[in-house]
């Protein structure tokens, strides 16, 4: 046989690919969705709690910050419990999560509860992308993580605006009750389609967690992957969280009119998603990370200055666009940190990610409580102007991009 056939076959994804795909992209989709959702009614929950949207952010960040710290200490029970066990648990403990949140009697609670479904997620995710990267191969491995981001395009284009449908006729409470079980029947899926995990390598067995994230992020190229990664969704989360705030205040759209101005975002996931995937494939990663976080800048930085819902739109279609075409290229480097400890390696990243994305919330609450929108751009677009010039300064991310292709 051929080499060229040979190469031709290793490119194509076969079916035991899209098998894991396609049900790691439900896993994907139902924790991913509650990240999104809460954008269109905020303004709802901040009316009912009687609390200003600067505290109806906190929902975002205390998400955020239980979300890091737990994925860092617990991200790595993937790679000693095995990554299908792992996401079965975590997503049960997720929906029941999730569910409560649809009871809450007061604002706190909310908070709590949904931070605590934090812990679950944060298990849930890193197990996720080591179930994906243990069984597609690297030179795959690219369009394979395309294809699962788009589950967060599904979540934009189907679910936020059935969120903001939901939120308007059914109340802000069902959309959390009916997301939950959601997860719970997603879980039950992957639960019966999924072959068992194979035996986990004993060297991990015997390292401690914190050994294993030490030993990893020793590495130099390893330190820069992570922190352009918490800077990618600092930016991203930075201006999405107040997006609908600002069509509600400015333009005085409604929750079911911003949950379809957000369609655009989606239709940008999906392109971006697909697109980044394959060049990174071809490219490499830190060519396919800088050109999304300078797209990214440069769209928040502009969005204020926009005067009509529709140029908004397609502004957030840009956002979507940038965020997934870069964040493609971040999941893929992180796969190969550490193959050994995938779940470990990615949970450091979810570390960075989660806590990029409640420090652009928290960051963005400030802004727009004293400069309006204005200043909820100038937060993001930096945040993503320093990662571009990060990775144009840093010669070990250059590095590993060649060793690894």
């Amino acid at each position: 046989m051929s080499s060229s056939h040979l190469s031709e076959r290793s490119s194509s994804t076969t079916a035991s690919d899209w098998l894991v795909m396609i049900l790691m992209s439900g896993t994907f989709f139902s924790i991913v969705i509650m990240n999104y959702i809460l954008a269109p009614i905020l303004p709802q929950l901040a009316a009912h709690f009687a609390i200003t949207i600067e505290q109806a952010g906190l929902l975002v960040s205390a998400y955020g910050i239980l979300f890091a710290c737990a994925a860092l200490m617990l991200g790595s029970l993937g790679d000693r419990f095995g990554p299908k066990r792992t996401i079965c648990v975590a997503l049960t403990l997720f929906g029941v999560g999730t569910i409560s949140m649809g009871f809450a009697p007061n604002f706190p609670i909310l908070i709590a509860v949904r931070a605590l479904s934090g812990l679950a997620s944060a298990v849930a995710m890193p197990a996720t992308w080591a179930l994906v990267a243990n069984t597609i191969p690297y030179e795959r491995r690219g369009r394979a993580t395309g294809f699962v981001m788009q589950a967060g395009t599904v979540a934009l284009l189907a679910g936020v605006p059935l969120g903001g449908l939901i939120a308007e006729y059914l109340g802000w409470r069902a959309i959390f009750e009916i997301f939950g079980v959601m997860a719970i029947v997603i879980m039950l899926i992957v639960a019966i389609q999924l072959p068992a995990d194979p035996p986990r390598p004993q060297t991990v067995e015997k390292l401690k967690t914190f050994e294993i994230i030490r030993g990893i992020l020793a590495k130099r190229p390893a330190q820069i992957t992570y922190l352009i990664s918490f800077l990618q969704w600092m930016a991203m989360f930075g201006c999405y969280t107040y997006v609908g705030s600002y069509l509600q205040h400015d333009f005085g759209l409604g929750p079911a009119q911003v949950g379809q101005a957000t369609l655009a975002l989606g239709i940008g996931y999906a392109i971006g998603g697909q697109v980044g995937g394959r060049m990174v494939d071809t490219i490499g990663p830190r060519k396919v990370s800088g050109i999304g976080m300078l797209l990214m800048g440069l769209v928040t930085i502009t969005m204020p200055y926009l005067p009509s819902v529709a140029l908004i739109s397609l502004w957030l279609a840009f956002l979507g666009f940038s965020f997934y075409f870069g964040y493609a290229a971040q999941v893929s480097t992180v796969s190969e940190i550490a193959a050994h400890a995938r779940s470990t390696g990615m949970s450091i990243n979810y570390f960075c990610t989660y806590s990029g994305s409640a420090t652009g919330a928290r960051l963005g609450g400030l802004a727009i409580a004293s400069f309006g929108f204005l200043g909820v751009g100038v937060v993001s677009g930096l945040a993503a102007f320093f990662g571009v010039l990060l990775l144009l300064l840093s010669k070990p991310i250059k590095r590993m991009d060649s060793a690894s292709r």
